[in-house]
């Protein structure tokens, strides 16, 4: 659990272009969800595989979220495509 919080979220439709958001071990919140009202999120991450199963990204639609807690990932991209409606959620 974090021990501090500094929560934020918002609600909006990303227009004009594809928003990437990149996260590494710098730029990390603590506590992370990314929700897909409509449209298509992306999500991607370290390369390898699972279980000798190969990594693929993750793809959000309409009304799926996904979480990450407590900054244990390195690195993850995350791709909202033109059009799509979403929340962000964190505590930095």
């Amino acid at each position: 659990m974090a021990s501090q919080f500094n929560f934020k979220c918002t609600q909006q439709t990303q227009v004009g272009s594809d928003l990437v958001i990149n996260i590494n071990e710098e730029s990390k919140p603590t506590q992370l969800q990314v929700g897909c009202i409509s449209g298509t999120i992306r999500v991607e991450g370290e390369a390898g595989d699972i279980l000798g199963v190969p990594v693929a990204p993750i793809t959000l639609t309409d009304g799926q979220a996904m979480n990450f807690n407590e900054a244990s990932y390195i690195s993850i991209t995350i791709t909202i495509v033109d059009g799509t409606e979403y929340t962000l959620i964190a505590n930095q």
